[in-house]
């Protein structure tokens, strides 16, 4: 959630060598934001949280690049392996994460052959780390009360102070995003020169994997075969934006307050998808969506497309077939 950073790259962070990352204002304004995330993050337990293909057969006619969100990783157990959407079909290697495989799922179930001829190529921890450095503070599946875990933070906070911390993720957070944007474009660049593809593209993120994605669309912009980019929990989405799925209360991100020149903004000639839960902090941040991440561990983030489709699922996933469904006519 590379290229040389110089003032005119399209990335969101300059070269450390030339613009110390730690001295400039957007750090400052980063940090501030930090101490939100990081104080959600460690209450929530980090318990949001898929290697090669094994083969694409022949080209397919669409290429979903998915990026997973922040620590959906094998180490926090939100790994489960590759994933097959249609029989005989492409075998991702299983790093798109829950929410992103829940996605093409539904887009299948509801639109059936939606995904025949579609490779989804999600970025692995090499790739992009997608990781931001807060401690856990609850295992994968343990159920905690609320007072054992504000007494869990507390030892954390006493152990490392809170500045410390939300420097150290504010650190890590970079170099994943760092490291997702400089190697974007080289995994989409060996796809095609190691299969003599030249599919169409959709990117797809989730968390901070939709600024990976977005920091992609140029790149496949540029070769002529962007269909578009989707995107559900976005730390950069704006305010008020009225074609936002999910009727958020403001709709700004956690990134809201970082100047946008800073920041990926997508290929103008691409359409785009925004999915935003009214209460998802990561993209709706007020005052009760922090508060209530807090209290229920970040639950309402970690649910686009999980458990029972909802109605902005179902509407995300038949708009994605049918970008898809365009794709394959073109």
């Amino acid at each position: 959630m590379k290229v040389p950073y110089l003032s005119h790259s399209p990335y969101p962070f300059p070269q450390p060598s030339t613009r110390p990352f730690s001295d400039s204002w957007k750090f400052r304004v980063w940090l501030r934001r930090s101490a939100v995330a990081v104080l959600a993050a460690l209450a929530a337990g980090l318990t949001l949280s898929p290697a090669h293909a094994s083969g694409i057969g022949s080209c397919p006619a669409v290429v979903i690049v998915g990026a997973r969100g922040t620590d959906q990783n094998k180490d926090t157990d939100q790994y489960f392996g590759p994933q097959q959407y249609v029989p005989d079909g492409a075998v991702s290697n299983g790093y798109e994460g829950p929410n992103l495989t829940g996605l093409f799922r539904l887009a299948e179930s509801r639109n059936p052959t939606t995904m025949e001829d579609v490779y989804v190529l999600s970025l692995d921890e090499e790739q992009y780390p997608a990781t931001m450095g807060v401690p856990t503070v609850a295992e994968t599946g343990e159920e905690i009360s609320t007072l054992e875990l504000f007494k869990r933070v507390g030892v954390i906070l006493h152990q490392a102070p809170l500045g410390d911390l939300i420097q150290s993720a504010a650190l890590k957070f970079q170099d994943s995003l760092e490291t997702g944007q400089r190697m974007a474009p080289q995994v989409v660049d060996n796809f095609e020169a190691s299969t003599g593809c030249a599919p169409r593209y959709i990117t797809a993120g989730y968390s901070q994997g939709a600024i990976i994605g977005t920091g992609l669309e140029d790149h496949l912009a540029a070769k002529g075969r962007l269909v578009g980019g989707v995107y559900m929990g976005n730390p950069l989405a704006r305010p008020n934006v009225k074609d936002t799925v999910g009727t958020p209360a403001r709709g700004g991100g956690l990134l809201e307050a970082v100047p946008t020149n800073y920041l990926p903004s997508g290929a103008s000639s691409a359409k785009h998808l925004d999915y935003c839960l009214r209460g998802d902090f990561v993209c709706d941040l007020t005052v009760a969506s922090t508060v209530d991440a807090i209290n229920t561990r970040m639950k309402v983030h970690g649910s686009y497309f999980q458990g029972e489709a909802s109605a902005d699922d179902a509407r995300v996933a038949d708009e994605l077939a049918g970008w898809i469904k365009e794709a394959k006519a073109y």
